[in-house]
């Protein structure tokens, strides 16, 4: 059961915020968006663009925007999450967001949901989608991103793969030519962005000193966006190189991985009421230890058309027709060949999100078909009434998943392997929040229950994890946020009581935390801005024989911003787990301690 709440944090939580707010300034209110670099380089604004079916291409941050539907969905859900900079990284710092962490690997878990159940897209390309299940975040820190976190019924992605949680990715550009150079006691970074007239691209390299020693990732990026009047593509490759270290006392089982990713996308302007997209993804991945060589080289392709039904069906209607078509090959020279495995999915999704005076309702239907698992049907319906001063929500959703390519043939080895008899996954989801405003201060409560048939990671009895349907899955949970705003200083808080387990054998399912919370806290006194941010999640069952629980820990960081004198020059300074506390977020793979970064920030804009 969910221990009582401290009648302070329900008082905090009666606070509420208009999540309008959230997007239009989520620089300056969001508890996850102190000191972003591309934000830092150029506070200058920028008109946003809008094409003639009203979606806009930019932010004002000259942010590319190729998916309206955090802003759509936004009534009927918890006030989304921004992460800015780092993906890898920044995640952690999201609220209700848990990490398991190798140091060169992060497993972010969502309301006691894997990241299998995650969805990932990047400039509207999935990256974990119905196929391969999977996708590394670390690879994007080679560039600074924006990312918007979603929970709840309605966090599908725009080509309705099924997903409770998902994260949006978004690349950013400054207004005109952006420089950030940074070095610290791990790695150094440089990155370079530049946007003029319709063509931008922008360059990062992640020194490899975090991939010697196996506490980061070392990489190269490159990207190229292009608009025209017929819409807009982009290309990005990443090149990549991670040292995934052994677990203590069997360090032999250490290893290294190359990973190497090529996306390229197009998105089409409005032609009547179809917005036509289409990406083709290639993902190459060379890992290698004493006992193995595999190679998975993961591509994809897809296409997907929205079609805006406001005249023919009603205002506020929104029908998506998507295929995707994935492909594994495996192979290792040191062991048996691994395979090819392939799988087409075509879903078509149809929403609606109507407006009368103070109330909103939104309703969604997908049906996804596989050619291995059929036809599974998903969908949402919510209700919320909306005024000056707040909110509140309902809503209640099903989402249907087949098993990914990964859960299903995963390569056998002394840690994991895949699972061949999976059956497809069923959850049922009710979610109910207040959100309010007064004054200064603004705060949420949301609560939430999922159960039914969920597909899960855990040891089997000789301790080799395996995805596993668990037949009786409850998770649930209540959520709090608060913010106080008192103009150069602002502090927030977040926490979330939770369980997740088997009701079959009543045993709590691995790596769930009951109870997190996040605080941070920035002031800005003249041409400096400090920030500090601390998180602290409490313990955990682990599954394993050896330590079968896993203490809790807190982590915090201690950041300064310094304007300079020169127009668009400005410091910034971090210092990563400032305690220099020891602890695990998975058995027998220990944290790095205390880190420091320096980084200097230049951004200009090109002449007219």
């Amino acid at each position: 059961m969910l221990r009582a709440i401290p009648v302070l944090f329900l008082l905090l939580a009666f606070g509420g915020t208009a999540s309008a707010d959230v997007i239009a300034d989520a620089d300056t209110l969001n508890v996850n968006s102190v000191l972003s670099d591309e934000r830092l380089l150029a506070e200058r604004s920028v008109e946003g663009q809008l094409p003639e079916d009203g979606r806009p291409l930019y932010y004002a941050s000259e942010v590319v925007v190729v998916s309206d539907r955090p802003a759509r969905f936004e009534p009927f859900a918890p006030e989304h999450a921004v992460i800015e900079g780092s993906a890898g990284d920044e995640i952690a710092w999201a609220p209700h967001v848990q990490l398991g962490d190798y140091g060169t690997s992060v497993f972010p878990a969502v309301r006691g949901l894997s990241r299998e159940h995650i969805g990932y897209e990047y400039d509207g390309v999935p990256l974990n989608s119905v196929q391969n299940g999977l996708f590394e975040l670390t690879l994007f820190d080679v560039f600074d991103t924006r990312a918007t976190l979603m929970r709840g019924p309605f966090a599908r992605l725009a080509t309705g793969r099924s997903a409770l949680a998902a994260v949006s990715m978004s690349p950013s550009y400054g207004a005109g030519t952006s420089v950030a150079l940074a070095s610290g006691s791990k790695q150094d970074a440089a990155r370079f962005s530049h946007r003029g007239g319709n063509v931008g691209f922008r360059l990062g390299f992640l020194s490899e000193d975090g991939f010697r020693d196996k506490s980061a990732v070392g990489s190269l990026g490159a990207e190229v966006t292009a608009r025209t009047e017929q819409g807009e593509g982009a290309v990005t490759y990443i090149r990549a190189k991670r040292g995934i270290p052994g677990p203590a006392g069997y360090e032999i089982y250490a290893g290294n991985q190359w990973d190497e990713l090529l996306l390229a996308r197009v998105n089409l302007r409005r032609m009547g009421p179809a917005r036509p997209s289409a990406y083709v993804v290639r993902h190459e991945q060379d890992y290698e230890d004493q006992g193995h060589e595999p190679t998975h080289i993961s591509t994809a392709g897809g296409a997907a058309v929205e079609f805006y039904m406001d005249e023919m069906l009603a205002p506020g209607a929104l029908v998506t027709v998507a295929f995707d078509y994935s492909q594994i090959d495996s192979s290792d020279p040191l062991n048996p060949d691994l395979g090819r495995h392939s799988r087409g999915s075509g879903s078509v999704v149809g929403s609606y999100v109507g407006s009368w005076e103070r109330l909103r309702l939104g309703v969604e239907g997908a049906a996804t078909h596989t050619g291995d698992f059929g036809t599974a049907l998903s969908g949402a319906v919510g209700v919320a009434a909306v005024g000056s001063g707040g909110r509140v929500w309902l809503t209640l959703g099903l989402t249907n998943r087949p098993p990914t390519m990964n859960e299903l043939y995963w390569p056998e080895d002394l840690w994991s392997g895949g699972n061949e008899d999976l059956d497809p996954e069923s959850v049922v989801t009710v979610e109910a929040g207040l959100e309010a405003r007064f004054k200064s201060l603004t705060g949420t409560v949301s609560t939430y229950r999922s159960t039914g048939e969920l597909i899960a990671w855990t040891p089997d009895s000789l301790y080799v994890w395996r995805p596993d349907n668990v037949q009786k899955a409850r998770l649930e949970g209540i959520e709090l946020e608060a913010r106080l705003d008192l103009g150069p200083a602002t502090v927030s808080y977040a926490s979330a009581f939770s369980t997740s387990e088997d009701t079959d054998t009543e045993l709590a399912l691995p790596y769930r935390p009951e109870f997190s919370q996040w605080v941070a806290a920035s002031i800005e006194i003249g041409r400096v801005t400090g920030t500090y941010r601390l998180r602290h999640v409490g313990e955990v069952t682990t599954g394993d024989w050896e330590f079968p629980e896993l203490d809790g820990y807190s982590v915090a960081d201690l950041g300064a911003l310094v304007d300079l004198p020169i127009r668009g020059a400005a410091l910034k300074f971090d210092i990563l787990n400032l305690m220099d506390d020891r602890y695990e977020t998975r058995v027998r793979y220990e944290m790095p301690g205390r880190e420091w970064r320096a980084t200097l920030l230049l951004g200009w804009e090109d002449d007219a």
